[in-house]
């Protein structure tokens, strides 16, 4: 049997789709599974045993679907999992041979999904991580078998994270998220940092390369002289980087659930989506949930739809300091 996994990006659904690898090899024993994944997204998996990594750039023409079509004509899978659902990715989905297509119904059939897919799974309100369960369990996977994550963190990836934060206790604080409306003010970072210093706690800043990130990143260094991997490690360091680490701060961003992964507590700070849709997975305890609040003000009601996001730059000024801090040392309390 020949299983293929279909799910480009982002970092965060991609560290968690990986926790149902396992499941679908209980399964299936003996079957081959091969994962297409964008770039560098591929690094979370590279190392999974068991597992083949395609990668594959976002098609942008039709060039681009013919050479992904020639490139798999020799392929046919038994059952494709399409985790996308994008338009993108659904005419993807037509150059794949396979004799099952699972992928999204309802609101995640997005683009058209439903026609370029076999089987649909029911819309549900529920955590992102549920949903790739019951996508796994339609393959045939005992989803109630799924203890956690087994990411391949290696141990040039544990002794990066031991040469970067000796000592310690450490926090790690990841200051932006991919979309500016989920970004809390650099200010109130800078303010939770320093009383954590005065307390002497070891911070270490983690983000991305990108430009927005490192703008951030520059000016919290210079307030407050904590150390920075902000561009300087691949996804399974920082990882390991949070495995050393007492606690997260983050927004909504994939950072989350690498943490998660590696069980260090996350103090997720909400308010654009509900965190019981985007949040630590099964971990919800030291979130800072301010959601229900942005909803009544910005959106105006307080029943939103399960999905429906708070696009307002203002949503995540209602996430007060003090808050945070309480949570915070709710999560390093000694257990």
């Amino acid at each position: 049997m020949h299983l293929g996994i279909v799910r480009l990006s982002a970092l965060g659904d991609v560290a968690l789709f990986s926790g149902v690898v396992p499941l679908l090899q209980q399964a299936h024993p003996g079957a081959r599974i091969t994962w297409m994944v964008g770039a560098p997204n591929d690094r979370v998996l590279q190392g999974l045993p068991g597992l083949d990594v395609e990668i594959l750039d976002k098609p942008r023409g039709p060039a681009d679907y013919l050479a992904i079509k020639r490139r798999f004509r020799e392929t046919e899978f038994d059952i494709l999992l399409c985790g996308n659902a994008s338009f993108r990715a659904n005419l993807l989905y037509a150059c794949l041979r396979a004799k099952r297509k699972i992928g999204w119904g309802g609101r995640r059939a997005r683009d058209g999904h439903r026609w370029f897919i076999d089987e649909a799974i029911p819309d549900a309100d529920e955590h992102l991580m549920d949903g790739f369960l019951r996508l796994a369990s339609a393959a045939g996977a005992d989803a109630t078998r799924f203890k956690g994550w087994q990411l391949p963190i290696s141990e040039g990836d544990r002794a990066f994270a031991v040469k970067h934060l000796p000592g310690g206790p450490w926090i790690a604080v990841n200051a932006s998220a991919s979309k500016p409306e989920r970004d809390w003010p650099v200010d109130r970072f800078i303010e939770l940092i320093e009383e954590q210093q005065r307390g002497g706690v070891d911070v270490v800043l983690t983000g991305g390369p990108g430009p927005a990130e490192m703008s951030a990143s520059e000016s919290i260094v210079t307030a407050t002289g904590c150390h920075s991997l902000c561009g300087k490690t691949t996804p399974l360091q920082l990882a390991a980087t949070y495995q050393r680490c007492s606690a997260l701060v983050s927004p909504d961003s994939g950072p989350v659930h690498l943490a998660r992964a590696v069980d260090t507590p996350v103090v997720g700070l909400y308010a654009v989506a509900r965190p019981e849709l985007s949040g630590p997975y099964r971990a919800l305890e030291y979130t800072v949930n301010a959601y229900p609040e942005a909803a009544r003000k910005f959106l105006h009601t307080s029943t939103p739809q399960w999905h429906q996001r708070v696009h307002n730059a203002e949503a995540m000024k209602l996430i007060r300091v003090q808050d945070v801090q309480e949570r915070l040392q709710l999560a390093t309390r000694p257990r």
